[in-house]
């Protein structure tokens, strides 16, 4: 497994993950040159598995630190630690940069993988209400803020 940051040479490898994705692929290239944010990406055997987006300008509800978005992996590579290594490299590049809080949304269902692989590493729910953080397809995502502390060694 290798992690690394994306670069343009990846973006046909993303747009085969996350179609309709290319919006996204531009910002955070971008983001990224300019010092925003990381867009890390894992591969494995030479193929793009699965990516995430540090943002280290946070988040309307909690600007003062990073904030992870839209971690994800392809369904068929799913549960293997993937998504774990990318949140691990996250909180590692953030204390790395003198974060000692890392945020990120989460589906408010504690039944959901994401959630649970959440909590498993630590992320408490900030106790706020539920809001709807975007409309993707013409459905609502529901999440909460979740939120960790980040202890050096």
């Amino acid at each position: 497994m290798n992690i690394r940051n994306a670069t343009e040479k990846d973006t046909s490898s993303l747009r085969q993950m996350r179609p309709n994705f290319d919006e996204h692929i531009a910002y955070r290239l971008t983001a990224q040159t300019n010092g925003k944010g990381e867009f890390l990406i894992v591969e494995e055997a030479d193929e793009v598995v699965s990516f995430v987006f540090l943002k280290y300008t946070g988040k309307s509800t909690y600007p003062d630190y990073p904030d992870i978005e839209d971690l994800f992996t392809k369904v068929d590579k799913r549960r293997k630690g993937y998504a774990q290594a990318l949140l691990l490299e996250c909180e590692k590049r953030a204390m790395q940069r003198g974060f000692q809080t890392i945020g990120l949304a989460a589906s408010p269902d504690p039944a959901d993988p994401g959630h649970q692989l959440y909590r498993k590493l630590g992320y408490q729910h900030d106790g706020k209400e539920s809001y709807v953080d975007g409309v993707y397809d013409g459905v609502e995502d529901w999440v909460i803020d979740m939120e960790k502390v980040l202890i050096d060694g």
